[in-house]
């Protein structure tokens, strides 16, 4: 009777992956994606942003897949999407059953974070949930006893030190170990040396990120540091409020319902909350999940911060569901449903408004401003830039208005990350920052490992109206002529939706550096 889940699990698996593909195909590279394809040109053991696991899903999917487009680099994060789907439905299966296995995948499903932000795209949350998902399965692997279980918390060592490579947040995966340890101080399993070992192995991972900041300046760990600072205490009741209604979109509103309500099931039949697995989910999603909101009442956060924590709890209300239903008391199949037609809508919706432009968003006038408030333009118009700007230098070449051996700058990390998977990739030219630090992130790295700039070279400065900045009086008096400004009108539906602005940067007049002590 149990293996009658089976079939409807591998449909969703298939329609699900589809789904995601088709996100894939359909839009642009964002900013963040755009910027880790940079990551990928340069492997290294750590990022200023993040540790290396991004990098190596970026350069690994380009080599595989080919660069060039969306969908190929954007393949194995699609691929990993499935696997995460599959764990998910793996570890809801082991608790209870196949048909809780089929809830938890059903509602995994239908998360914006768990099918699209680290099922479509390449983030550092794509590698972090895979790693975070097997960790959580060996674990309850190993409350279940299936083998040995030295062996599971080894396997537990190894995923969990992977998923530190992926993203610093992993450390709540340890987290929920101890809190685990100490509610079941007694139980002669964690006793084992083993735990010992794991965590020896998951610090021998994290290693080379912290030898990386020890000779970078700690610039990755500062950099986390500043965005969660409590240096100056002062309650942002809108930056909570933002997190807060963040985290209930991003996992579904009626995924959030289900789990509410299933908390309070959990709360009124305390009976559950002495099944290990359930305490284990516990414990590793809601200090992750807390602790994000914490930080908001201070802080900037990003509502994606907390996701890893909002999959346990998915894996717990499966669990919970499959219970109410052997009391009579509930009927899981049809919230499920609810969730994936609402998560549906949204995504047609999301695509057609990013390729459509279906309501008018940005109405200003100001043409170095156009865009700027429309986010769906994240997403889109790459393609007519790569074009647009292709054929423009192309004119100046043909006409000799500037030589050959050209190079790109630009003034911030974003559209950095686009100008160089979209142009100059392409076109196998350098992009280069000119700016702050703050500005620069991974570049200024990239800007020293590709070298300062040759005397006499040009270069084309670009930036654009989402985000504009026209080159300083620093860059420009490098060079002869550096006040040539032609604009591109990007357009959605025949209307002009924003503008790119190319500088000419003509005959640098001495060899200089790109650095990042300029603004």
């Amino acid at each position: 009777m149990d293996k009658k889940w089976t079939r409807p699990f591998y449909i969703l698996l298939i329609l699900n992956t589809i789904l995601r593909f088709i996100i894939a195909f359909f839009t642009n590279l964002g900013i963040d994606e755009a910027y880790y394809f940079s990551y990928g040109l340069y492997l290294d053991w750590s990022y200023f942003d993040h540790p290396p696991m991004i990098g190596l899903l970026a350069r690994a999917s380009s080599w595989i897949f080919g660069y060039g487009t969306e969908a190929g680099f954007r393949a194995l994060s699609v691929i990993t999407g499935t696997l995460n789907l599959i764990l998910v439905f793996q570890i809801a299966k082991t608790i209870k059953d196949r048909s809780a296995g089929f809830y938890a995948a059903l509602l995994y499903s239908a998360s914006f974070y768990g099918s699209v932000i680290s099922g479509s795209f390449v983030l550092p949350d794509n590698p972090l949930c895979l790693f975070w998902l097997l960790s959580i399965y060996f674990i309850i692997k190993m409350l279940y006893n299936y083998k040995p279980q030295w062996s599971y918390i080894i396997f537990f060592g190894i995923t969990a030190g992977l998923a530190f490579l992926s993203k610093y947040s992993a450390l709540f995966l340890w987290g929920g170990i101890i809190c685990f340890a100490i509610k079941y101080r007694k139980s002669e399993i964690l006793k084992s040396p083993y735990w010992y070992y794991a965590a020896l192995i998951s610090a021998f991972f994290f290693l080379p990120v912290i030898l990386w900041n020890y000779h970078n300046g700690f610039a990755s760990f500062t950099f986390h540091s500043n965005r969660v600072s409590f240096e100056h205490l002062s309650i942002k009741l809108d930056y909570f409020a933002t997190e807060l209604f963040g985290q209930l979109f991003y996992n579904n509103p009626v995924n959030i319902f289900i789990i509410i309500s299933c908390f309070v099931y959990l709360f009124r039949n305390k009976k559950t909350l002495n099944n290990p697995a359930i305490t284990f989910l516990l414990f590793v999603s809601l200090p992750i999940i807390s602790t994000t909101l914490i930080i908001s009442l201070f802080n900037k956060t990003l509502p994606h911060w907390s996701g890893p924590g909002y999959i346990g709890l998915i894996i717990l209300s499966a669990v919970i569901l499959r219970e109410k239903i052997e009391t009579g008391k509930n009927t899981a199949l049809k919230p499920g449903l609810i969730s994936n037609f609402f998560f549906l809508i949204i995504v047609l919706l999301g695509l057609l408004q990013i390729n459509s432009g279906i309501i008018d968003v940005d109405h200003t006038e100001d043409q170095e401003k156009l865009g700027k408030n429309d986010i769906s333009l994240d997403m889109y118009g790459w393609h007519q830039v790569k074009d647009k700007t292709t054929n423009f230098i192309n004119t100046d070449l043909s006409a000799q208005k500037t030589d050959s051996n050209y190079i790109f700058i630009t003034h911030n990390w974003f559209p950095a990350g686009s100008i160089e998977f979209y142009l100059a990739y392409p076109l196998k030219k350098k992009v280069y920052i000119w700016g702050n630090k703050e500005k620069a992130h991974q570049y200024m790295k990239i800007n020293e490992l590709r070298g300062g700039i040759i005397k006499n070279s040009d270069a084309y400065y670009i930036t654009t109206s989402r985000y504009f900045k026209a080159p300083d009086d620093n860059l420009a008096n490098n060079y002869e002529t550096a006040n040539s400004r032609e604009v591109i009108h990007i357009t959605r539906n025949s209307k002009t939706v924003y503008n790119v602005f190319i500088y000419r940067l003509i005959n640098a007049k001495n060899n200089f550096a790109i650095n990042t002590g300029n603004d």
